[in-house]
């Protein structure tokens, strides 16, 4: 595999719960209006760590 699309899904589950908060008065602050991260993934631009943090 050459390139991968990454739709950023973290950035999104965020952006759904803070416009849910908002929407029922939890928190004061509207989620930012503009779109999610889109990112490209290709052999150059690759992290050397693992996504998630080792316990």
């Amino acid at each position: 595999m050459a390139l991968a699309i990454d739709q950023d899904p973290d950035g999104q589950a965020i952006s759904a719960l803070q416009h849910l908060l908002h929407a029922c008065g939890v928190v004061d602050e509207a989620a930012p209006a503009e779109g999610n991260e889109f990112r490209l993934y290709m052999a150059e631009n690759l992290r050397k760590t693992g996504y998630l943090p080792e316990s």
